[in-house]
């Protein structure tokens, strides 16, 4: 595929489609036929994957209505046109939405020796959207782009939710890092790190050793649209998005105290809460009218 420059290259691996893109820095595998998700974000150099993959679920194509939690084996996905099941708008949506479960469509947009992208289209069926993501990487970039585009099929309006989802492989002693802003627990009964709701984002967030801890929140009020990751060595992960289309964050953690991993899920979110219902009456829902587009771009820097 392309000349020897080529930063793109297709494969078949363990006979799954594979479409790498590497430029010496950073490497990056995506996977069409499981929801679109990037499977590995390498920082080439230091030799980390910030990707974290579940030791206990096998990546695999999920049954019809299959629960999220039970087949989560991981990567950077994202969730549309909800989070929570259930019926809303006259439509009745699956767990965690429609992208993760489905395969997409894959062709090169882009591959040469400066750009590499590779674009993956789906058409949503419980809420009819025709769903567009590009994936770029650029000659000696440090950070893989990726686009997004939906647009509204129904003739009525499309309340909806898009986050990114992006299991971030973590250890103890790594820090998160935000601009700022409030914290909300989801659950209080599921926290056990966050003491008080609401509250400003701490100074510091640092991880403590696996054990029994959990947490989810949703951040609101941010001044800036980055959220991160960064190791005691410094090698960090930072998403960096539209705060006019994702206006919070999310953070959902399990330490150990929930089905005994070790990792936080980055969640720049369009919504808050999960709920579709609860969050059009806060009017923090997402909506698009028929016809509509919605279209931002978020990018995943390496240091």
């Amino acid at each position: 595929m392309g000349a020897a420059t080529s930063l793109l290259r297709r494969a078949v691996d363990s006979g799954r489609e594979v479409w790498r893109l590497d430029n010496g820095l950073v490497r990056a595998d995506i996977l069409p036929g499981f929801g679109g998700r990037v499977w590995t974000l390498t920082d080439v150099a230091r030799g980390v994957d910030w990707v974290w993959k579940s030791p206990k679920v096998a990546l695999a194509v999920p049954a019809p209505g299959a629960s999220y939690d039970d087949s989560w084996a991981g990567g950077w996905e994202e969730l549309f046109p909800n989070d929570a099941p259930g019926d809303f708008d006259g439509r009745t949506l699956p767990d965690h939405g429609e992208w993760w479960s489905r395969a997409w469509t894959a062709d090169v947009l882009e591959d040469t020796a400066h750009r590499a992208e590779v674009r993956l289209r789906l058409e949503t069926r419980s809420a009819k959207a025709s769903c567009e993501k590009i994936v770029g990487l650029d000659a000696g970039a440090r950070s893989l782009r990726v686009r997004y585009r939906i647009e509204n099929r129904e003739k009525t309006p499309l309340r909806f939710m898009l986050k990114q989802h992006l299991a971030a492989a973590v250890r103890p002693g790594d820090r998160l890092e935000l601009p700022g802003g409030t914290v909300h627990r989801v659950d209080p009964s599921f926290s056990t790190l966050v003491k008080a709701s609401p509250a400003p984002w701490p100074a510091e967030f640092v991880l403590p050793p696996a054990g029994k801890d959990k947490e989810f929140v949703y951040v609101a009020d941010l001044p800036e649209g980055w959220a991160g990751i960064r190791r005691p060595d410094g090698a960090a992960l930072r998403m960096s998005f539209d705060l006019k289309a994702f206006p919070h964050c999310w953070f959902f953690m399990d330490l150990g105290g929930w089905r005994g991993h070790y990792t936080v899920v980055v969640e720049p979110c369009t919504n808050w809460p999960k709920d579709l219902a609860e969050a059009a009456a806060a009017g923090r829902c997402a909506v698009l009218p028929p016809g509509g587009v919605f279209e931002t771009a978020v990018e995943a820097a390496l240091s």
